[in-house]
Parts: structure tokens; C-alpha cells; sequence
């Protein structure tokens, strides 16, 4: 359900009302990498790029050879890199 509400919010751009549903869907389910990915999502579009960048670090920690977390990772890392220069 926690999901879904923070779906719902996503979608109708209620972004910073979303975080706290998957916070406590990842207290819930601490390693889950959809979780983990959604909540690096979340607060990459609010521009949090140093907690986007914790949430998918932690998605690749929690399953390795998932590309898509990876994928989430590599391009964080490269907003980073970019912010940076």
C-alpha cells in the first residue's frame, strides 16, 4: 500500500509527500532495490543529489548484478561529475 501511495503522489508531483511513504517502506524492507532505486529517484528529481546518490549506491550494494540499479547508479555519478566541474 505504502508503494502505491507514494505512486500516487509521484505522479501528481507531490514529491517531497512521497518521500516519507518509501522511507517507510525501506525501514520495512531495508535491501530492496526497487525501493532503494524509487527513493533515489524521488530526490534526484528534487534536485538532492548527494541523498539520490546514497539511496542508489545502496540499491547497487543490495543486488550487484541488477542493471537497472547500475544504470540509476552510473547516471547519478555522472550528474555528480558534471555538478562538480
Amino acid at each position: 500500500m505504502w508503494a502505491q501511495v507514494a505512486d500516487v503522489l509521484d505522479l501528481k508531483g507531490d514529491l517531497h509527500e512521497a518521500i516519507p511513504w518509501l522511507d517507510r517502506l525501506n525501514a520495512l524492507v531495508p535491501a530492496d532495490v526497487s525501493i532503494l532505486s524509487r527513493l533515489g529517484g524521488v530526490h534526484a528529481k528534487l534536485g538532492a543529489a548527494d541523498e539520490a546518490l546514497r539511496c542508489r549506491e545502496e540499491a547497487h550494494r543490495a543486488a550487484p548484478a541488477n542493471l537497472g540499479a547500475l544504470s540509476s547508479l552510473a547516471d547519478t555519478l555522472m550528474e555528480h561529475k558534471v555538478r562538480s566541474a
